[in-house]
C-alpha cells in the first residue's frame, strides 16, 4: 500500500521529503562531532550549508522518495534514508539515519523509524530486506533497530576504522512481513 508524505508523527514532528530550503537546518544539526562519530566517513564534518545543499541536490525531487527529513515544527533535525542495492542485492537497502543532538533521548527515532520502515515497504513495493550496520558502541542504535524487530545477523570484529581505531560492527536486518 502507497503511504504518502509527509507523515504526520504528532503536533511537532513529522516525516516529509527534503526541501531546497532545508540546507541551514540541516547543517545546523549535522554539524556535530558526536553524529558524524556514529556515522561513514563519507558524511562529511564539519558539516556546512554548503554540503548540506550538496546533500539536497543529489537527492531527486521525486516520488517516491528515499530521504526522509524528519521535522520538528518544520525545520529539518534529522533524516531517516534508505540506499538501495544493485545486482544479487537489488531487493534489499541499507538504513541510515541520524538526529541533532539537541534531540536525543526525547523518543523522537522510536516514533519515526517505524514510520519510515512503513513508508519504505509501502513505497519500494520490490524491496524484501532492510538492513543496518551499526558500530559496536553505539548503544542506542543498537536497542533503537531491535526495538523495531530487527535482528541481529552478524558481528564483525574490527571491520570500521573510524578516528584511527578499530570498532566492531553490528548487522542487523529486517524481512518484510
Amino acid at each position: 500500500m502507497k503511504i504518502n508524505l509527509p507523515i504526520v508523527i504528532n503536533s511537532e514532528i513529522s516525516l516529509r521529503a527534503l526541501e531546497k530550503n532545508d540546507a541551514e537546518s540541516i547543517s545546523k544539526y549535522a554539524n556535530n562531532k558526536a553524529i558524524w562519530n556514529c556515522v561513514r566517513d563519507f558524511f562529511p564534518h564539519p558539516y556546512t550549508v554548503e554540503h548540506a545543499k550538496s546533500f539536497i541536490t543529489l537527492n531527486p525531487f521525486f516520488s517516491p522518495c528515499e530521504k526522509l527529513a524528519i521535522c520538528y515544527n518544520n525545520k529539518v533535525i534529522g533524516i531517516i534514508s534508505i540506499t538501495l542495492q544493485a545486482d544479487t542485492l537489488r531487493n534489499s537497502a541499507e538504513l541510515g539515519y541520524w538526529l541533532g543532538q539537541d534531540f536525543w533521548g526525547n523518543r523522537i527515532l522510536s516514533n519515526t523509524l517505524p514510520k519510515a520502515i512503513a513508508y519504505f515497504w509501502g513505497n519500494f513495493d520490490y524491496l524484501n530486506r532492510i538492513f543496518a550496520s551499526v558500530h559496536h558502541n553505539n548503544i542506542a542504535s543498537c536497542k533503537l533497530l531491535l526495538a523495531n524487530g530487527f535482528i541481529q545477523e552478524g558481528f564483525f570484529k574490527q571491520s570500521v576504522f573510524k578516528n584511527n581505531i578499530y570498532l566492531d560492527e553490528v548487522r542487523f536486518g529486517l524481512l518484510k512481513a
